[in-house]
């Protein structure tokens, strides 16, 4: 079988941004819930470290982000902070290896 994956760059998207928050932790699943509803959010995991959730976007300019993060992310209750990676360029991509991990069965 064989897997398509998209070139963001050939479907208008000229942006990926990685975008980390800290949240209010009581909330992380249902922030999570409300930010798989954005159409340019390509990838929402909760994680350990500095922040408690990572998400990836892709976005067709920086006035598109910008907007996203001042007008879309604030208006998210339990949010306490965010910062904002640009990915400058993919040296490799596989489709797979952000799928769930499972342990030993």
């Amino acid at each position: 079988m064989n897997t398509v994956i998209p070139n963001a760059s050939k479907l208008g998207y000229e942006i990926i941004a990685m975008i980390v928050l800290k949240v209010d932790i009581g909330h992380i699943e249902e922030i999570e819930q409300q930010l798989v509803n954005f159409i340019n959010i390509r990838y929402v995991a909760d994680c350990t470290g500095r922040y408690d959730i990572i998400m990836g976007a892709w976005v067709s300019s920086s006035k598109e982000l910008q907007n996203f993060i001042k007008v879309r992310l604030v208006k998210i209750a339990g949010i306490k902070e965010s910062e904002t990676f640009i990915v400058m360029d993919v040296e490799k991509n596989e489709i797979d290896w952000l799928q769930n991990i499972k342990g030993p069965q």
